[in-house]
């Protein structure tokens, strides 16, 4: 193995038809994962190439060198692909920007849930291994720091770029990328695993209300202030909240029919009882979100992130 590493491909013919075909056989790989790659429109496809493209050519700056560089964004990729696929068996729903904002708790919860390995999954993960070693015989070193440093703020600020374009209106409308938030995984399949999460990123800034000032909002609270009220404390009604992710009556979903009642006590509740459907913005994680809701009287409508994730319960 180490003498394989250590040949250098002299054709530059050959050196350029791998460092062009790698990015585009991770690129597949990846999307392979969860579908298939010719989901993707040709457009859209070439979208995420030239992110791939970007990500490779960050690492040969970052670790000075085609070999070095390539082999980190494959192995980069891989273990992306692979954490996204572990997230949609987990919760249906692939991983999200904001996310990250939760990776403790998933880290804390991830012992209870079990991958399905797949001979699909295998052939993936092999499938990167295997693109490793083309990579690490590619020739090409970066040896000046001045211009390895240069060139790698200068792959940064692509990146920051890229990201920043996959968000525009401009490149949504001309690539026909999909932007129907509330079902993610369609749409990362729509839009391919790296553009599908890199356009999410704009929804991570929550832009500030035209006219919105802390005085503003303190005048409106003003207005709602009543006077000390006369009502009597036995007057006032009892509120009993049960907020488990767990609980849920299917047989709101359509016809269930079950041998008994398994929720008996709850459906006893007919006096003096105001019943309905709670709708909540996020499932599969950040479920704090229904919990800000109930608290607050705030609508998550109103704030860019993962807003129609609708389910109910």
């Amino acid at each position: 193995m180490k003498k394989i590493f250590r040949y250098k491909i002299k054709s530059k013919a050959l050196m350029t038809v791998l460092m062009l075909a790698i990015p585009v056989a991770a690129l597949m790989l990846m999307e392979s994962y969860t579908h298939v790659p010719w989901d993707l429109t040709p457009p859209i496809f070439i979208l995420n190439l030239v992110g791939y493209y970007l990500i490779y050519l960050l690492g040969t700056f970052l670790f000075g060198g085609v070999a070095g560089g390539y082999t980190f964004a494959t192995l980069l990729f891989m273990c992306c692909g692979l954490a996204n696929y572990c997230v949609v068996c987990f919760r249906s729903s692939p991983i999200v920007p904001w996310d990250i904002y939760s990776i403790r708790t998933a880290v804390s919860v991830a012992d209870n849930y079990n991958i399905d390995i797949t001979g699909k999954l295998i052939g993936v993960v092999l499938g990167f291994l295997v693109l490793t070693v083309p990579g690490r015989v590619l020739p090409g070193k970066v040896k000046k720091l001045r211009i390895r440093l240069a060139g790698l703020a200068l792959s940064i600020c692509c990146v920051f770029g890229y990201v920043k374009a996959v968000g525009s209106d401009a490149v949504i409308e001309t690539v026909g990328l999909d932007t129907t938030l509330f079902t993610p995984n369609v749409l990362y399949r729509n839009n391919g695993l790296l553009a599908g999460f890199a356009g999410n990123i704009r929804f991570m800034k929550v832009e500030k209300p035209e006219g919105y000032s802390t005085k503003a909002a303190e005048e409106v609270a003003q207005s709602y202030q009543t006077q000390e009220t006369t009502t009597a404390k036995k007057d006032l009604p009892n509120i009993i909240v049960i907020m488990n992710e767990a609980f849920s009556d299917l047989s709101v979903f359509g016809d269930f029919h079950a041998s008994e009642d398994d929720m008996p006590f709850i459906h006893s509740l007919d006096k003096n009882v105001l019943k309905g459907h709670a709708y909540v913005s996020v499932k599969g994680g950040n479920t704090a979100n229904s919990e800000f809701e109930f608290l607050t009287g705030d609508s998550m409508a109103f704030m860019r992130r993962e807003v129609c994730h609708i389910s109910s319960m």
